[in-house]
């Protein structure tokens, strides 16, 4: 039996009985019966919603999703088993809810990192010892040249899209954001911008 044919079949089922008790109630003034009918048309009515709730529970928790990208655009809305849009943000950037090493971070996608850039204060939280780096590496950053100290993720996660091995820099700058730069990007099988909409793809 599919999902369509369950809610018709509880449709049914509620306007017999509704019609049954207003039978019993308007026509044969049986009292006593009709109390009865009527309180197994709430039990019915009841159990009813919950059918049509659970039989339509797919359908809600996607509109929920859009809902919450609609308002929390980090959060993506993944439209297949690999693949996640993004809409932009009010200052024109694409924020990401990502998780780095099983913590989650939010980083900011830019095209111009050439790795996945870590602030101090990102890479602590996921449990890179900060003070045993060597920020050996010059990169250039929005506030101007910065020193970089080379690491590897373990593993990145964006929505569906799950990385191992992703090469990365912490930064000793001024940068205030984590950026998901084109050692994470380039692994995809596409990332594409069309207006203010972002899709990453996953390689298969």
């Amino acid at each position: 039996m599919n999902d369509a044919w369950n809610v018709d079949l509880v449709y049914k089922v509620i306007i017999a009985v509704a019609a049954l008790a207003a039978y019993v109630t308007f026509y044969r003034r049986t009292t006593r019966l009709a109390v009865m009918l009527k309180q197994a048309l709430a039990w019915i009515a009841i159990v009813a919603v919950i059918a049509i709730a659970y039989t339509l529970r797919d359908d809600a928790l996607a509109l929920g999703e859009r809902v919450l990208a609609e308002f929390l655009p980090s959060r993506g809305t993944e439209i297949g088993p690999r693949s996640i849009v993004y809409k932009a943000a009010n200052d024109g950037h694409f924020h990401i809810d990502a998780v780095a090493n099983g913590v989650g971070i939010k980083l900011i996608v830019d095209t111009g990192a050439s790795v996945v850039s870590l602030t101090r204060r990102d890479a602590a939280r996921i449990g890179i010892d900060t003070g045993a780096l060597s920020f050996t590496q010059r990169m250039q950053t929005a506030n101007g040249l910065a020193w970089a100290a080379p690491v590897t993720l373990r593993e990145l996660r964006v929505g569906p899209i799950v990385m191992n091995d992703v090469r990365a820099a912490v930064n000793d700058g001024q940068s205030g954001e984590s950026l998901l730069g084109v050692s994470f990007l380039a692994r995809l099988q596409s990332y594409t911008v069309s207006g203010s909409t972002l899709t990453l793809t996953g390689s298969p």
